[in-house]
């Protein structure tokens, strides 16, 4: 299966947070972004852009910062993946929290 995006429409808040926090990002973004693109590998997700799903992963953030529970993150994963089970959306919404945003 084949992971893309979670929502195209949280692109723009994503950027502007990149650019916010861009120099605290940098430091830890190798370990992170290479355990979290492993965990969604564990999961048997295929990522065909390494920077598309990270993005997505920080796309999940942004959605449960903003209220949303974890079952809609989970949800709203597999509207918008191409294929993917709901098991594996709540490992993709658990492996972002866990290394994107553990404060949510």
């Amino acid at each position: 299966m084949v992971y893309h995006r979670l929502t195209p429409s949280a692109i723009p808040v994503i950027a502007a947070a990149a650019v916010l926090f861009a120099g605290t990002a940098i430091a830890r973004a190798d370990t992170n972004d290479d355990a979290f693109l492993q965990q969604l590998k564990n999961l048997g997700l295929d990522c065909t852009s390494s920077a598309l799903c990270i993005q997505d992963g920080q796309n999940i953030c942004t959605y449960l910062r903003s209220g949303n529970t974890h079952a809609a993150a989970a949800q709203n994963v597999v509207a918008t993946s191409n294929g993917m089970s709901l098991q594996q959306a709540w490992g993709v919404v658990g492996a972002a929290q866990q290394h994107y945003c553990p404060d949510s």
